[in-house]
This record gives C-alpha cells, structure tokens and sequence, in this order.
C-alpha cells in the first residue's frame, strides 16, 4: 500500500513538474528550475535555488527499464558519479559506497519532442534506508526510446545538505531515526514490499528492523512465510497504457499557422479507465492554409467597395480537408466600384428629357469585371434636356384638307456629340394651302390648251409659307373651277415603282393625269405625283447590330398596296430615326473545362471558363469572353492503397499493443494514376506473434524475463521484426525451487547415540525458466547427520521344506509343475557404540522361497528320476 502511495503522490509531482516546466518556455527546464520550482510551496524562490546544485552526482538504472509518457515508473538506480562537496565534510561519513538510489521517472512531450524526467525519493545501503524529498533531487534527460538502459547516466541536481544529512544517516552505526519509528507498523508490510515490481524498482517495506532492501537481498525466504505471501498478496490487475486523440480537439493557432494535434495518455485496467491525462500537444502539426475558390466576393453598395472572402483549412494526416472557418473577407485586398457608361439612353418624349444610365461594376482579384448592377438610371448625371429639330424630316401633306403639317425629330447632345432620339413625328405646327396662279403677274404654270376645244385651261400651284418662306408643294394643276372639265385620273399612272415614295414620312404618294373628253379622253399632261396618299406597312425582317453598344435597330421591308396587291418598295433598310433597342442580359455563364482538370492535394477542380451573355431583340445570343471562372470544385477524390508500402520493415511496429499498423499512401486518378504524399499509417493492423527464443534471468530476485522473437505475417509470409528482445510488460517468471541439500562445513560435531551432526550450509538449486540451473547459498543449515555405530546382522535357519506349485491332481502328458525349497530362518543385529557399548536388537522371524527345478510329463514317461505321478 505504501508504494501505491508514493507512486501516486510522486507521479502527480512529475506531472505538475512537467505541465509547469514545459508549458511557458521555448526549451525544456533545467532539472534547477525544476526542484526551484517545487520548493515554492514551502520556501521562498531565492532559498529553493541557492540550496540547489545542478549535476550534484550521477546516476544510472541498474537493468532496462521502460518509461511511459504521464505515466511514473519505479526506478531501482546505482550511483555511478560520486557527489563532490562544496563543504567541508568527512569522506567516510558521505562515502557512496554500497549506497544505491530509488525513483521515479516518466516523460513528457515538448516540440515534438520526448523529454525524460526522474526524481529520487530513497537512498538504500544494505538493509537500511533514508528518505529523501523528491522536490530537491530531479534529473532531466532526452528519450530516444521508450527505455531507460542500464549504459546511460543520469545527472541529478539536488540539495546538498539534504544529501550529506542523508548519507550521514545510512553510514552511523545507528539505525535511522525514521527507521526505527517505522519498524512496528511496518512490519506485516514486510511480507508485502519485499520483491521488486516488473518495471525494476526496490520494494519500500521494511524489515523489522525498520530497514529497506536492496534487490535481490529479499530472495531467501522461509517456504512457510513464502507460502504466506503468496497466498495473502493479491494478483494485481494488468495495466495497459494507451495514446488517444478522442475527446481532444485541435488547438487552431492562427499566430503561427498551424492547427496543433492533442493527444491523452489512459491507463486502463479490464479495458476500464482509471486514469487519465490532460489533452496536450502530440506533436502532429498541420498548416492553416487559405482558399477563395469557393467564396464569393462581399458587396458593400452603400460603400461601393466589394471585399473578396476566403474560408481557412487544413489538410489532415489522411489528406481530407477539413475546413476551420465560413466565408470571411480578406482585410488586405479592395476593390472599388464604379460606374460603367455601357447602357443604352433612356429617353422620355414625354418629359423631352435623355436619362443616362450606367452599370456598377469592379475588376475582381482574377482581373475579371463583375457586374454588380445593371443598367439603372444614373445618380450622377443629370439628365439632358432634348430639342425637336424639324431638319431632316420632310412636312406631311393633306391635300384634302388643305394643310399641311410640320414633322420634327427628337435630338439631344452628349460629350459635343448630337444623337437621334426618336423618328421623325408630327408637330402641332401646320400651315394652310393656298392656290397659286401668278406670281407678280406671270403665270407659274403654263396654260393648258385644249386643241380641239381650243380652250385655255389655267393651272396652279399649292403653295405654304414655312418660317416665313414660301414653297410649293405640288406640280402646276390644272383649276378645275375655271376650265373645261379637266379631269385627273391614276390611269396610266399605276405604276408603283414610280411613285413618290417618302420613306421618312411613311407615305408613298401616286401619279395621275389630267385630260378632258372631246368626246375622247385627251390627256393634257403626263403622270405626276397625285393627292393619293399610300400609307406604308413596315415589318422588320432583321436588325442591324451594334455589339459594342449592346444596342441594336430593326432592319425593316416597306411595301405599299395598291389597288388590292401588295408593292414592296425597301427591303431589309434601316428606316430614319429607326429606335435602338439594348439587349437584354441574361447573366453569367460559366462552362467546364474537363481538359484541364487539376489538383490541390486529394481535392478535384476543373478550370472554367466565364461568359457574359446579352440576348439581341431578334433572339439571337451575344457571348463575351469573361475569361476564366471560379473553378468547379469536384470534392476529396483520392483514394488509399498500400501498393508500394508493402515493406514491413517500414511497418510501425506498436510492441505494447501487441500490433504493427501497416502503410498506406493516398492517390487519384487524373487520368493516370497519382500519388499525394509518400508512405504513411494506415488503417491495417498485423498482429504479432511473439516466440520466446531466450531469457534475461535476475538470480538477484530468482526470476527471469522472456526475451522474444517477433513476427508478422505480410501476404502470406513470416517477416521478422525484433529479435531477442525484451517486450514492454513482459511478465517475470520466478525460479523453480527444485532440491534444498545441506552440505557439510568446517565446525564441531555433536554425537548423540549413534548420530554425528557436522554443522552445514544450506544449498538451495533453482531451475530457470530457460533449464538451467542456479544454486543459492542459504546461509546456515539444520546439520548433516550421520549413523557412526557399527551394525552386524546374526542370522540362524530354524527348518527347511520341499513343496510343489502348481499341484498336480493327476498324471497329464505335457503337465508342468515347480519344485520349490522352503527356508524359515530368525534375525538380530549387533551394534557396537564408538565408546565400545554392544547391544542387540530382539529376533525376528522370516520366511524364504526359492525354485529348485521343473518336471514335465512326456509320452507317459517322466522326464527325471524323480517319482512324481
């Protein structure tokens, strides 16, 4: 029980030591700090360090040990540098000699990593033992294997009072005050704390004396007081020691870049946990890294500013991805919105007023401009004021009204350019027909004469006044009112193709002629433009393209009709003042690269390719090369192989767990196979098959250790991974006590009657577990005795008889009987004491058979001389 306590209390000493040393410094603590550290609980920092000296001696374990991380382990130590003080002391009062040291150990993990700690909690010589405070002798050291070797020297730091006070204590002739106080209650502990535990440190129990032991100085003991232990020491529970990563989550460290792999230490007896470590650093470190792929840019209208976003991963030991954050905006990187003047105007007749509209949009970090806003009206310009301007638009004529009426066309000017907003319309403006016959007394017309008739006919002309200028608008006409029935008509004059065709206005006007009968029809003019007016019908039959405007106008076929059929007079023309139309957006496209298919580690993306795409009035696509797209990300596409990790050499061999975890490495195909990564732990297991080839025998404790052969089977073969070796746990079995012999010594000799007893040494042989034999000398034995009298036996034959057996009932051919020789005789014996005393024994009576021949019966005759049937 008391080396459970002190397990315990000094396991929980090197964790706090540990936790404390490691936790705040770059490198490790010196084994200074450390015992510095412990004795602030009951002196003050300035005393602690100047009662310590590093390197005050050294120490070495007296067999392999293993130690464990967070786990304390027993150490059994020898003194291998004696201590060299700095005051004045007497050498044999502080000798070293026949001194040896116990403790504890385990270690911890730092920077990735294994730093060793130790602490001395007793000093032994013999049977007796000093007890030391762990806090003030501490050695710190590198771990390379998870071993401690009988080779290596441990350097303790210490306080050198303590020590002297110490050895002082083991080398009086009296025994330690704490000893004797001790002896009673420890004495059934004796039973108890004698052997050494399996990890080879020193029992702590006492003797009844109130002393320690030594190994190996526990080994003889009576058999009924081993019989006892054996029968009251209760079998403990196997510990197994385990590294767990569950219930430790990643420390995300964003200082440095990296996510930091925890890991715990548990201790588990019948698969239970009994104890448990703090999640601390495993030394598994992985490196924050950065991806916009998927994030899209953040927009701040208000600001006119869009921030790009990034999400932050890892790439784990299995070469998944996992992700540490959402979507967040990149602090460093701006990108400024503006306006784009790419919109067409938007012009309201009604107000007279051009409104410009603009798009917001930004260059984004892959030099690509994103449009954030279509076409709306701008904020920042004003809008221009338009003019009607009549120039360029040809006056619309009712001749059956008499009145004409003015057409204009909406203008407005932008930049020192003018544009066209609108076509050519009717005004509110008109001007009235008036008849025109001579112009400052001479006819404008030349008079028609009829021949036949003889007859002057007037003629005229339709004249307005347009800002003040007088115009005609019509060819000389005959004045119906003031002539011979002169009569216009379309005959002869129905010919489309040379009407007046006014694409402008919209009206194609047609030709009469003017005759009178007399009594035939005389026609006193050729085809001139008439007052029919005919209406055009316009359809769009394609569109003129402006792709740079995004803009496009209607195409259009002009036709009249005419009497019934219909005349095309324009095809596929862009009629005056004909309207832009702006195409309309249909967003962005983005297409698949499949060739050009890449890779970030196991993670699939394929390159795209961005489209801006606008729909044109006729229906027809305009796409705009926007360069590349955000790629498609494809997820975690590779997959585990072992192939070309098959070498089990390169296996991780786990001896405490009983396994060896195979490798693995990880690809995808693309379209050839690829490999990310080299070799690493897998996820199969091979289980050891262990062989005792040896044994490491302790004659000190009379028990050995197997040393073992290991192997794994790897694709149907036997590979060897460890020979003759010392497996973590392994079990230590105990000498076989197989003949006890006292063996005479030099000494006195007793005779009592007739026995001689010469004084003997105990010898005890053990078979070791491996067959060999060890004898132990078991100090002093009960004595070899032996008979010195001289015996004689007197012997005297009282009768002899003959008898037969089988008996024979009859005489048979073949028949075989013995003849036997009877003896009956009496015994006693003489003995003669080496003084020369005779005595004799009382007699005693005894009987002896012996055969003498055997007859057999053949043919009736008999086979002796003998007369038997």
């Amino acid at each position: 029980m008391r080396n459970i306590l002190r397990l315990s209390l000094v396991g929980a000493l090197l964790l706090t030591s540990s936790v404390a040393g490691l936790s705040q410094t770059a490198s490790p603590p010196s084994a200074a700090t450390q015992a510095a550290q412990a004795g602030k609980q009951g002196t003050s920092a300035a005393e602690a360090t100047a009662a310590l000296r590093e390197k005050l001696f050294a120490v070495a374990v007296k067999q392999t040990t293993p130690i464990f991380e967070g786990k304390a382990v027993e150490l059994a130590l020898q003194i291998k540098k004696a201590p060299q003080f700095t005051a004045g002391v007497n050498k044999d009062e502080v000798s070293v000699s026949g001194v040896s040291a116990e403790g504890f150990s385990q270690y911890v993990m730092h920077d990735g990593k294994k730093i060793g700690q130790a602490v001395l909690t007793r000093l032994t010589k013999g049977e007796r033992y000093v007890e030391l405070n762990a806090e003030n002798f501490s050695s710190q050291f590198n771990v390379e294997e998870d071993v401690i070797n009988p080779e290596e020297t441990l350097d303790v730091s210490g306080n050198e009072q303590e020590l002297i006070a110490a050895l002082k204590k083991l080398n009086s002739d009296e025994a330690p005050a704490d000893d004797k106080e001790k002896s009673g209650e420890e004495k059934e502990e004796d039973y108890r704390d004698v052997a050494r535990d399996e990890n080879g440190g020193s029992g702590s129990g006492g003797s009844p004396s109130g002393g320690g032991e030594t190994p190996g100085s526990s080994g003889y003991e009576t058999p009924e007081r081993k019989d006892v232990e054996k029968a009251e020491t209760p079998e403990e529970d196997p510990e197994e020691v385990r590294v767990t990563y569950d219930g430790c989550s990643p420390v995300i460290d964003r200082n440095q870049g990296q996510v930091r792999v925890q890991s715990k230490t548990q201790t588990l007896k019948k698969g239970i946990v009994v104890e448990e470590s703090a999640c601390s650093d495993s030394g598994t470190n992985f490196t924050i890294q950065k991806s916009a792929a998927t994030c899209e840019d953040k927009i701040d209208l208000n600001a006119r500013i869009a921030k790009p976003q990034f999400l932050e991963y890892y790439i784990n030991s299995q070469q998944e991805r996992i992700q540490l954050s959402d979507c967040q905006p990149d602090p460093d990187t701006t990108f400024r919105i503006t306006e784009a003047d790419t919109c067409p105007i938007d012009v309201n007749l009604e107000e007279g007023k051009a409104y410009v509209e603009t798009s917001l949009v930004y260059t984004d970090g892959n030099n690509n401009l994103q449009t954030v806003r279509t076409c709306e009206r701008s904020e920042s310009v004003q809008p221009i004021q338009m003019t009607q301007v009549a120039d360029g638009c040809n006056i619309l004529h009712d001749f059956g009204n008499a009145l004409s009426t003015e057409m204009a066309m909406w203008m407005y000017e932008r930049d020192g350019q003018f544009y066209q907003a609108s076509p050519c319309t009717q005004t509110d403006k008109t001007f009235k027909h008036e008849k025109v016959f001579k112009k400052n007394g001479v006819d404008i017309c030349q008079t028609m004469v009829d021949l036949t008739g003889r007859r002057a006919i007037p003629q005229y002309r339709n004249e307005i006044v347009v800002d003040g200028a007088p115009q005609y608008i019509d060819q000389c006409t005959p004045d119906s009112n003031t002539t011979i029935n002169i009569l216009a008509t379309s005959e002869g004059c129905m010919n489309p193709a040379e009407f007046n065709h006014d694409i402008a206005a919209g009206v194609s006007y047609g030709l009469e002629r003017h005759y009178y009968e007399n009594p035939l029809r005389v026609y006193v003019n050729s085809c001139q433009q008439s007052k029919t007016a005919y209406t055009h019908d316009v359809e769009i039959s394609s569109w003129k393209y402006n792709d740079e405007k995004k803009v496009a106008q209607p195409l259009s076929d002009v036709s009249i009709n005419v009497s019934g059929q219909v005349y095309p007079i324009a095809s596929n023309m862009l009629l005056p003042g004909a309207p832009e139309f702006a195409y309309t957006s249909l967003g962005e496209e983005t297409e698949q690269k499949p060739g050009g298919r890449y890779f970030e580690g196991c993670y699939g993306f394929i390159p795209t390719k961005l489209t801006d795409v606008f729909e044109r009035p006729d229906g027809t696509r305009l796409e705009i090369d926007m360069g590349a797209g955000a790629p498609y990300a494809e997820g975690y596409q590779c997959k585990s192989t072992t192939e070309g990790c098959m070498n089990p050499n390169d296996f991780i061999h786990d001896f405490t767990s009983g396994y060896s975890y195979g490798l693995q490495r990880f690809y995808y195909n693309n379209p050839d196979r690829n490999y990310v990564g080299s070799c690493e732990k897998g996820d199969n297991t091979f289980n050891h098959n262990v062989e005792t080839t040896d044994w490491q025998n302790n004659d000190a404790r009379l028990k050995a250790k197997p040393l073992s052969d290991v192997w794994i089977r790897v694709e149907g073969a036997n590979h060897t991974i460890a020979q003759t070796m010392l497996m973590p746990g392994a079990a230590e079995v105990a000498y076989n006590l197989t003949h006890e012999e006292d063996v005479p010594r030099a000494g006195d000799a007793t005779i009592d009657g007739c026995n001689k007893t010469v004084p003997s040494t105990l010898m005890k042989t053990y078979e070791r577990p491996d067959g060999s034999e060890y004898v132990k000398n078991a100090g002093a034995g009960s004595g070899v005795v032996s008979d010195v009298c001289t015996r004689v036996t007197e012997r005297k034959t009282t009768r002899k008889t003959t008898y037969y057996s089988p008996r024979v009932p009859e005489c048979a051919t073949g028949f075989i009987t013995n003849e036997y020789e009877k003896e009956e005789y009496r015994t006693r014996t003489k003995i003669t004491y080496p003084d020369g005393k005779v005595e004799y024994t009382s007699w005693k009576n005894y009987s002896n058979s012996k055969l003498k021949k055997s007859l057999v019966r053949k043919n009736g005759s008999r086979s002796n001389s003998d007369e038997y049937c």
